[in-house]
Order: structure tokens, then sequence, then C-alpha cells
């Protein structure tokens, strides 16, 4: 049998979402049973979540004041509002049913990824250096650049999610096949790992997301020689890591990139 709860958010602050916010659980037998106003629901064939209107005393009291930041409610205030509804039946601590909800979840599109053929699967702290290879070519993963960065946790394109073998091999293949300008101090294989390790990499693997393969490749195309610039420019000594600079050195070095 289905189990329905109800979930109902209590603001400790003027922010959509604090770590001192409280949320409030109540189970009920039928949909019926609740009076307040839904916001939105969720859940699946074992479980059903209503989110009810939140609590939002010292929400508004933050919006209202001139400082809303440093109006936050202390740990008294929660304790003396959630009490008239722990009285009425409802917890504090996440109903175990809401908890398998989410597990259910989580390996349904665990699967779903894989299946798709995505890289990163699912969010890991640490993960194995080969893990990041994908599908670039050995001269690409075993560059000293793209080594020493898959030591950390890793930005750029390299750790996006939207990665997959077919798209790395078409991102590497079109980078490389690039006519340089001119003769310069960067090879494409260096200057191509300094992109995918560029938070210009990570925002462009934003922008591939939810795209089929044909359109992501064309996204590609049009957008390779800014991807050939950037990377030009991120890897000058004198870039200072502001948009500013970029701009600046673009002007400075616009004969050695390409139109």
């Amino acid at each position: 049998m289905k189990k329905i709860f109800l979930s109902k958010q209590v603001h400790s602050c003027f922010a959509s979402l604090s770590s001192n916010d409280i949320f409030l659980y109540k189970e009920i037998k039928n949909i019926k049973d609740n009076k307040e106003k839904e916001i939105e629901r969720y859940g699946d064939n074992q479980v059903l979540v209503i989110i009810i209107e939140p609590i939002k005393t010292f929400y508004d009291r933050g919006l209202y004041s001139h400082r809303p930041f440093d109006n936050r409610a202390t740990p008294g205030e929660m304790k003396t509002t959630i009490q008239p509804y722990i009285k009425e039946g409802w917890k504090v601590k996440s109903p175990k049913e809401i908890g398998d909800y989410f597990k259910r979840e989580r390996l349904k599109e665990y699967n779903k990824r894989k299946k798709e053929g995505y890289i990163l699967i699912d969010y890991k702290k640490n993960r194995k250096p080969i893990e990041y290879k994908g599908g670039f070519s050995d001269l690409i993963y075993n560059h000293p650049k793209f080594q020493n960065y898959i030591k950390g946790g890793c930005f750029g394109y390299i750790g996006h999610y939207a990665r997959k073998v077919k798209l790395d091999q078409y991102i590497e293949k079109q980078f490389l096949s690039i006519k340089m300008p001119k003769k310069t101090m960067f090879n494409l294989e260096y200057l191509l790992v300094q992109w995918l390790t560029s938070s210009d990499g990570r925002h462009f693997g934003d922008s591939l997301e939810d795209y089929s393969f044909e359109k992501q490749k064309e996204k590609i195309r049009n957008y390779l020689p800014q991807m050939y610039n950037n990377a030009f420019v991120y890897s000058l000594s004198e870039h200072q890591g502001s948009y500013k600079s970029t701009l600046e050195l673009k002007e400075k070095y616009k004969d050695y990139l390409l139109n």
C-alpha cells in the first residue's frame, strides 16, 4: 500500500534553503486529509510526498528588515515555532520510506546513464584517474597536464557529466585538425588539454546537455575557433585569470588567433 506524507519547510532566515531550516513530515491516510495548500508533489508507486506551504516567519522577518541576512532565527525560536506541529504529530526526522524512494531514484538514474553511455555515471568523491579517460586518445590522456589535473577534483570539461566516448572523440578530432594561423609557442595537444581543464570547457559542457549527438557536433564545430582562442590565451603566462585579461590578450595576440 502506498504511503502518503506531508512535507513542510520551516525557513530559518531570508533564503530559499539554509542548513538551519527544519523540515517537518507527517503521514496521512488519504490525500483528502491534507487541508493546506499544496506546492508540489513527488513519489512513485510506493510513496507519495506532498509538499505544502512553508512556514516563512523568519524568511519574512529578514525580507522586510534593513539587514536581511542578519535576522536569522535562533535555535530557541525555531524550537518554539515547530513545537505546535510536533504536538500535532509532525516529525523532524525524514521517514525511512522517503529515504528509500530517493535510493530507488538514484539507482534508476544510474542505470539510465550507464545504458546511455555516459562516462561519469554518478557522483564520486574519489575517482580513479582512468575513469576520466573516456573517449580521449592516449596522446591526450597521457599528457602531463591532463594527468596532473585528474589527480585532484576535476572541473572543466573533463569533469562534466555530459561526457560520452563519442563526444570526447569528436572534440579531440576536430580540435587537433585545426590549422593554426601561424607558428606559436604551443602545440594543439597542449591547447586542447588547456581548454578541457578550463572553466570555458565546463560551461561549454553545460551547453551540450540534453541535445542529440548531431546537434552537439554542430555546436562543437561552431564553437571550435572560440575553444582554440580561449585555450591559447589561457596558456599565456601574462593571463591574470580575469575576463578583462582575456579580452586584452586576445587583442594583443589577435594574429595568433582564429577568426
